[in-house]
């Protein structure tokens, strides 16, 4: 399923937030949003799930207008992992991760072995098999965030929308979350992704989307976006693509000089 953003404006209390932004994002892609803080990357995720409306422009799913549809429509077509998600508490993990599954659910239908085995399979992509038995309240940070991508995957989207997936998650998970991710996307699914990390982005992503003061800078090829000029411009502070003898590249921060 394609997503296409077309001349999208996006506004808080009168004040625009982003400007006249269009991408597409063609299926099978993964496409991570870059940019400093505050540049309107989560405030363009809400407005592709069709949580915020636009005040100028419209987003798609393949030739649909989100705005047009049903919000049980819309989940099960797209998932989002946002940064904070609301849950009861109480639940056990299967029990959160089971909740992917009611948009396929009529008002008074319960679980099927179909869907039992498709909120294991969840489970098991996320590795959080393990921690299916456990309450919601007694996981860290981290391990909510794979009961939360597992309740995305639970939902059996065609689009996957993900805010910071790789936050409070140590190097083991943010590794195995992206590769995930990219093995999802590879198989069909279409992913956009907000990251903090440039590195991670030039890893996995096919594409990056630079947002910067207010606007879409540009999209392209890591190597295409991910420039010195470019970053230094976007996150006012200076930094150096450091060449990596296997391919591809680093970013980090330009090394002030000696006395400088």
């Amino acid at each position: 399923m394609n997503v296409r953003i077309d001349e999208v404006e996006l506004r808080y209390n009168g004040t625009p937030v982003l400007r006249d932004v269009t991408l597409e994002v063609r299926t099978g892609e993964l496409v991570a949003l870059v940019g400093p803080n505050g540049a309107g990357k989560t405030t363009l995720l809400r407005a592709i799930s069709g949580l915020l409306a636009p005040s100028h422009g419209a987003v798609y799913l393949d030739h649909e207008p989100v705005a047009s549809l049903a919000p049980r429509a819309v989940a099960t077509r797209l998932a989002s992992v946002e940064q904070a998600i609301r849950c009861p508490e109480e639940l056990r993990v299967w029990e959160a991760v089971s909740l992917g599954r009611l948009p396929h659910l009529g008002r008074f239908e319960v679980l099927g072995e179909r869907d039992r085995a498709i909120v294991m399979a969840a489970l098991e992509r996320t590795e959080a098999t393990v921690l299916a038995e456990r309450r919601v309240t007694t996981l860290s940070s981290g391990e909510r965030q794979r009961v939360w991508l597992a309740m995305a995957l639970a939902q059996e989207p065609r689009v996957l929308l993900l805010d910071e997936p790789t936050s409070h998650l140590d190097i083991h998970f943010q590794m195995t979350i992206l590769e995930l991710v990219k093995s999802l996307a590879a198989g069909g699914l279409t992913v956009i992704a907000s990251l903090h990390d440039l590195n991670l982005a030039a890893e996995f992503a096919d594409r990056v989307a630079l947002i910067a003061e207010h606007r879409l800078v540009g999209c392209g090829t890591p190597a295409e976006i991910l420039t010195e000029e470019r970053l230094e411009r976007a996150y006012r502070t200076r930094v150096e693509r450091v060449p990596l003898a296997g391919g591809g590249f680093l970013i980090r921060p330009r090394p002030s000089r000696a006395g400088g």
